[in-house]
């Protein structure tokens, strides 16, 4: 479509096959009618940058096949009527850089719904109860959001999963103005999404601000080296083990968080593990101290853990270290570590391990 559109064509709801249509960069185009709801095969709607867009038309069960529907960058989009409930299909909704204030209640109701991704919406101030199908929840750089309604007393399996490496994420980067409600929930929902990913062996990533480890992280220290006591597993087919770490950095300003290592040294065994950590982020701008967690699996792409530990106790250090401490050192100050030890049956994990 052309920057000078302003406008779409009435013979546009004549195309009853159309399956994705991109109306992004029509710079003057200024609102989409309610006719495309007419389009009864559409399953992809992309309208992002278009800034003279103030809102999305009311929509029906004609949109039913609707499975994305992207609207970033149109700094002007202010409202989402209730009804978006209808798209029953929708598995992903992106509306970063909107001007919307609040998110309608009926979007528990997209029970396919696995992303959303609300970041850079300046003006949001809450979050409604989110749908158990819900594994990807960005709402990075929302400076004015107060409020998160209660967590979800369940996650179920998402098809996004697999889109996006076998990841359940939260991000939070910079949502200052949290009030002590919200905090907690967003707590609560992480811990919630930590069981469901060590169910399912799965990878978990929360970014938050903070500056405290959640208590149910069993190991805990200040700085950014620290040595706990650890039985190793027993070994078997598909035995899986792994660490989420939970870290708290004091900084005020750009951390590159791709350039960030975790290393593991097994006293004893001289096993030695050194590996990125929070390898899928990119560098962040944090404005406070920021809590980070990500999981890491041994056993699994790549890393495995040395079959020739005796049985006993075995002194495990965990150190976090630019990989170029020369260049990031003053950027990448670790205030605080902590550490829950996963294995595939993580039940059985607190049987095994006793504190440092």
């Amino acid at each position: 479509m052309g920057q000078q559109v302003k406008k779409l064509p009435s013979s546009l709801e004549l195309l009853y096959g159309l399956q994705c249509l991109n109306l992004s960069n029509c710079i003057n185009l200024e609102f989409i009618p309610e006719s495309i709801c007419n389009l009864n095969s559409l399953k992809k709607l992309f309208i992002s940058d278009c800034p003279k867009i103030v809102k999305f038309p009311h929509v029906s069960a004609g949109l039913r096949y609707m499975k994305e529907l992207v609207m970033d960058n149109c700094s002007s989009l202010s409202e989402i009527h209730n009804d978006i409930g209808c798209l029953s299909s929708l598995e992903r909704l992106s509306l970063r850089g909107s001007n919307i204030v609040s998110i309608p209640a009926s979007i528990k109701l997209l029970t396919n719904l696995g992303v959303l991704d609300m970041s850079d919406s300046k003006r949001l101030q809450s979050l409604p109860e989110l749908p158990p199908s819900l594994v990807y929840l960005v709402a990075s750089d929302c400076g004015s959001l107060t409020t998160v309604s209660s967590p979800r007393t369940t996650i179920s399996d998402s098809k996004y999963l697999k889109q996006y490496r076998h990841t359940v994420r939260m991000d939070f980067t910079n949502c200052l103005d949290l009030d002590l409600c919200a905090y907690g929930n967003v707590m609560t929902e992480a811990w919630l999404a930590l069981k469901f990913c060590l169910d399912e062996m799965l990878n978990f990533e929360v970014i938050l601000p903070g500056s405290e480890i959640p208590k149910w992280f069993p190991y805990q220290s200040n700085g950014p080296s620290f040595t706990i006591k650890w039985i190793p597993p027993t070994w078997g087919i598909g035995h899986s083990w792994g660490f989420v770490t939970c870290v708290v950095f004091d900084v005020k300003g750009r951390i590159p968080l791709n350039k960030l290592d975790h290393k593991c040294e097994i006293e004893g065994d001289h096993f030695f593990e050194s590996f990125p950590l929070f390898e899928s982020c990119t560098d962040r701008f944090f404005e406070k101290d920021h809590v980070i967690m990500m999981s890491s699996y041994w056993n699994r792409e790549g890393y495995s853990l040395p079959r020739c530990c005796s049985d006993g106790h075995h002194n495990v250090t965990f150190t976090i270290l630019p990989q170029n401490p020369d260049r990031d050192h003053d950027t990448c100050k670790v205030k605080k570590v902590g550490i829950y030890p996963i294995k595939k049956n993580h039940r059985e994990a607190t049987s095994e391990l006793c504190c440092g």
